[in-house]
């Protein structure tokens, strides 16, 4: 009867050995994974900034040449080169009478939103803008 124990024993410690190499292998496979998929997508990301980059200076071959710096303080240069084009249309919010008619002050909001948000006011500043354009009534009720 001996010899059925310790066959029992060492079934279990291969079954454990078995495991542990299946899990080790699992792990480095998973890890190769990873990486793979990581270097994949940071890749991807690489090519499609490339194409971006490409297809902008395709679109406008009028723009100006100026020198784009990605990293570091040099986005502010790129900032400044993609605004210059809204800085150069006069667009401004229109005034408001105060009329009875609720599609007038409809029609009126929507042209301030969409002024407001082209020109990207601060949240903090676009109440007392918005009342410079009151005149008539609107102006009177505001004060």
């Amino acid at each position: 009867m001996p010899p059925k124990r310790d066959e029992a024993v060492n079934d279990w410690a291969e079954l454990r050995r078995t495991l542990v190499a299946m899990q080790e292998n699992f792990q480095t496979m998973l890890q190769n994974s990873i990486q793979e998929l990581t270097d994949t997508v940071l890749h991807q990301r690489e090519q499609d900034r490339v194409a971006q980059e490409a297809d902008v200076e395709e679109d406008n071959p009028f723009a100006a040449n100026f020198p784009r710096r990605r990293r570091g303080g040099g986005n502010r240069v790129v900032e400044q080169d993609d605004r210059r084009w809204e800085t150069g249309f006069k667009l401004d919010i229109p005034e408001f009478h105060g009329g009875v008619r609720g599609e007038e002050l409809f029609d009126w909001l929507v042209a301030v939103e969409e002024v407001l948000e082209f020109k990207e006011v601060p949240e903090d500043r676009k109440v007392p803008l918005v009342a410079t354009k009151f005149r008539g009534k609107a102006a009177a009720w505001w004060m």
